[in-house]
């Protein structure tokens, strides 16, 4: 599936291990599969970032205000969407022949801008809390297992963490900087939740399991994600875990009270044409709402 920027569906190799690794990179991307989807809810700009096949093109990237109203195009790749720190800028992975790479556009939608030339699997970014570093997972197209690196947000200083024998997916850097939170993704799903140290050191594998996230909250004591079913909130330390609601690939709000996500329309979809919405729910279960009405797919 081409657009104007080039970008398509990334192809799998023929390789068996590296069809297993490339469908890695975009499992929690496929909504036909499982819904799943992954979290941009509002940046200091008070905005939620989402995907949606609601142009001409193919999935692309879109904001929305918490409370709905006016959906904006930003003209940039949609997948795996994270907020700066400060709102001003979305990472963003897109594919290009033979790999999936990551971009970082302006809030307004100017100056996409391509970070990663690697021509291997990199995807899953996320931010430093001090918008100084951007996180994310690479895998080489026919060797290895998904290793975290960093590199700045103008894509230099490409580093790699600590090497572990886990397969890294999804990492989420806490508030303070010292702890990233990951799924291992070597073996069936749904994959078990880990915290480490920010230098990829002293893995600790909390009590659940995921297909989406995990997402800190603001204040760093909790964590959520979904189980491919279920949006689940627990204790950073893997205490107290509990069901918010049903429906995918969770995000925090700025102030730590609201998480948002999609969830597919009963009734209005078939095994090949999901229909799906954004809404968003407080932390204690109550006051769910509507934020886009259905669209195939409106996918957080």
């Amino acid at each position: 599936m081409h657009n104007s920027d080039g970008l398509v569906w990334m192809p799998m190799s023929p390789s068996p291990k590296a069809n297993a690794l490339a469908l890695l990179a975009i499992t929690a991307f496929l909504c036909q599969l499982s819904g799943s989807a992954d979290a941009a809810f509002p940046g200091r700009n008070g905005l939620i970032a989402f995907r949606s096949d609601r142009g001409a093109r193919g999935y692309e990237l879109y904001v929305v205000a918490p409370s709905g109203g006016r959906v904006k195009r930003l003209n940039a790749p949609g997948w795996s969407a994270k907020w700066s720190p400060r709102g001003r800028r979305v990472a963003a992975v897109g594919y290009v022949p033979g790999s999936s790479e990551i971009y970082v556009v302006n809030a307004d939608g100017r100056r996409l801008t391509r970070l990663t030339h690697n021509r291997v699997f990199d995807f899953d970014p996320a931010w430093s809390p001090d918008g100084r570093w951007i996180l994310f997972v690479s895998v080489a197209k026919r060797r290895g297992n998904p290793n975290l690196y960093k590199m700045r947000p103008n894509g230099r200083g490409r580093t790699r963490l600590a090497a572990t024998s886990f397969c890294e997916s999804q990492p989420a850097w806490s508030p303070d900087r010292t702890r990233i939170a990951f799924l291992d993704a070597c073996g069936n799903t749904p994959w078990p939740l880990y915290v480490m140290r920010s230098d990829g050191t002293a893995a600790q594998r909390l009590p659940t399991s995921g297909l989406g996230g995990p997402e800190w909250s603001p204040d760093g004591q909790q964590i959520a994600l979904d189980d491919g079913l279920r949006i689940i909130v627990l204790n950073s330390d893997g205490s107290g875990i509990r069901t918010l609601t049903s429906r995918t690939e969770p995000a925090w709000s700025p102030d730590g009270q609201e998480i948002a996500f999609s969830r597919l329309v009963p009734g209005l979809c078939e095994p090949w044409n999901h229909m799906s919405r954004i809404l968003a729910i407080r932390i204690d279960g109550s006051d769910e709402r509507i934020v886009t009405p259905p669209w195939k797919s409106d996918l957080v």
